[in-house]
């Protein structure tokens, strides 16, 4: 890999899997548990944090390391950077997080499906066990337990979804800076632009423009 060439610790981490409860339930019975009881985040903040010590051990610097991931690999990444704050010198991160505001903007039928299959429901019913789950894996709603300097690339399609992040981070002073992929969906295969200049025909550049903070004078 060009980082390892360069002499950089590379861990690419898949994320775990729960084979006896697989041997029980279905696999949407091991994603709702796996969810609701927390167990799917520990066993990917104790594998990382395993092989980060291992790193170490074997001479990496602990003061610069750096955690990036896209899709279920950014939620890794929200949720280290919530859970571990005095372990990453940076995060470059992919994907908008898990967030109230994203639910409203699935598709109805998405919705349907995440209720009929894991019983998913939205950030307001009272009484569902999914509410406390919004409430912890919420990047927004723990702003205040980031503090790494973060590096967004967000496909235009989902951008939208991580402002309300963003709007946090700004209010709390946390280093990040954000671009957006015109055109892009979940993978981002344009070439990025400034989010100021790639937000303009959405109208955005006003309300996200005071967002953005420099990355690069933070590290």
């Amino acid at each position: 890999m060009p980082l390892s060439a360069r002499g950089y610790f590379v861990i690419s981490v898949e994320r775990p899997e729960f084979r006896l409860r697989a041997a029980r339930l279905t696999a949407a019975e091991v994603q709702r548990e796996t969810e609701l009881d927390g167990s799917e985040r520990r066993a990917k903040r104790e594998a990382l944090n395993a092989f980060i010590a291992s790193a170490v051990a074997r001479g990496a610097d602990p003061a610069r390391i750096g955690i990036t991931g896209l899709s279920d690999g950014a939620e890794t990444v929200y949720a280290m950077l919530m859970d571990e704050p005095n372990t990453f010198r940076a995060a470059v991160v992919g994907s908008p997080p898990t967030d109230p505001a994203s639910w409203p903007l699935q598709a109805s039928a998405y919705r349907d499906r995440s209720l009929a299959r894991i019983g998913l429901t939205s950030p307001w019913v009272e009484g569902s066990p999914w509410t406390q789950w919004w409430r912890d894996n919420s990047a927004s709603l723990n702003a205040e337990r980031l503090s790494t300097p973060i590096l967004f690339n967000w496909g235009e399609s989902e951008a939208v979804r991580g402002f309300p992040l963003l709007a946090r981070l700004h209010e709390n002073g946390t280093p990040c800076e954000a671009y957006i992929y015109p055109g892009a969906y979940h993978p981002q295969i344009s070439a990025p632009t400034a989010l100021g200049r790639a937000a303009a025909h959405h109208g955005l550049v006003r309300s996200m423009a005071s967002a953005r903070m420099k990355f690069a004078s933070q590290l």
